[in-house]
């Protein structure tokens, strides 16, 4: 499969958003999502990377599951932990209020 299949097969309007983490080292934005592909199932699912501040619009599937439940969410969980492992200071879009959510992270 190549980036977009799952998305391209099952039609935009099909896609539920899963968990989503900001990332923000200096000035530079990251995101890391799940996307789901059958409502209230957690397969199949996709994580998605984008590099919101060098490259807007434009994202990366890191990984993808048609058949393992939690694959996605593990995969998710240890990308974000070795970005901040790395400098990256990280939140889940759950943590961030509304309102913050629009500028990216909370100032730090």
């Amino acid at each position: 499969m190549f980036p977009g299949f799952l998305a391209d097969a099952v039609g935009q309007e099909s896609i539920r958003q899963g968990d989503k983490s900001l990332c923000k080292i200096g000035n530079i934005m990251r995101r890391v999502e799940i996307q789901y592909y059958e409502q209230e199932k957690a397969v199949p699912c996709e994580v998605h990377y984008y590099k919101d501040t060098e490259e807007p619009g434009t994202d990366r599937v890191l990984w993808r599951a048609e058949y393992e439940t939690g694959f996605c969410e593990n995969k998710m969980t240890a990308f974000v932990g070795k970005l901040s492992g790395l400098g990256w200071y990280c939140e889940s879009e759950a943590d961030i209020p509304p309102a913050l959510q629009l500028e990216g992270l909370r100032s730090r």
